[in-house]
C-alpha cells in the first residue's frame, strides 16, 4: 500500500471513508502505510485542499456517513495534521494564524514547532469532544 499511497495519496482518505462507511477495520499494513510521514507529505504536496475537503465531506455527511467514527479513524491514523492543515504562512495570503484552543489564545509567531504541535493536539482533542456532543 505504501507505493500506491505515494502514487495517489488521496487513496488514504478514500480508504478511511470506505472503511468507516462499511464499518470494517483497515488491515495492519494499510493502517501502517497511512501513518507514514512520507505519505502525509505526499498528501500535502499532491492533493489539493479542495479534494481533501470533498473526501472529508463524504466522511462526515455523505451516504452512510459515520462522522464520529471518521474523526476517530483520522486521529488513530495520525492524519489530522494532513486533513486539517492550514496553508503555510505567506501562501494563499496567509500571514498569521491566531485564535483560541481550550480557551487559551495562540498566535503562530509566538511559539516554536514543539509548542505548535502541542496546541494542535489540544485543538484536536477539543474537536473530538465537540463532535461527540
Amino acid at each position: 500500500p505504501v507505493q500506491t499511497f505515494h502514487d495517489d495519496p488521496l487513496r488514504v482518505l478514500r480508504a478511511v471513508r470506505f472503511g468507516v462507511r462499511y464499518q470494517f477495520d483497515l488491515n495492519d499494513d494499510l493502517a501502517a502505510a497511512c501513518r507514514r510521514v512520507d505519505i502525509h507529505q505526499a498528501l500535502h504536496r499532491k492533493v489539493s485542499r479542495e479534494r481533501v475537503g470533498k473526501e472529508l465531506e463524504g466522511m462526515l455527511s455523505g451516504t452512510g456517513a459515520r462522522p464520529i467514527d471518521a474523526i476517530n479513524t483520522i486521529a488513530k491514523l495520525q492524519l489530522a495534521g494532513s486533513v486539517f492543515a492550514l496553508p503555510a504562512l505567506g501562501h494563499e495570503k496567509v500571514t498569521a494564524v491566531q485564535g483560541h484552543v481550550l480557551q487559551q489564545p495562540y498566535h503562530n509567531l509566538d511559539f516554536n514547532s514543539d509548542q505548535a504541535r502541542e496546541i494542535r493536539q489540544h485543538g484536536w482533542e477539543e474537536a473530538q469532544c465537540l463532535i461527540q456532543i
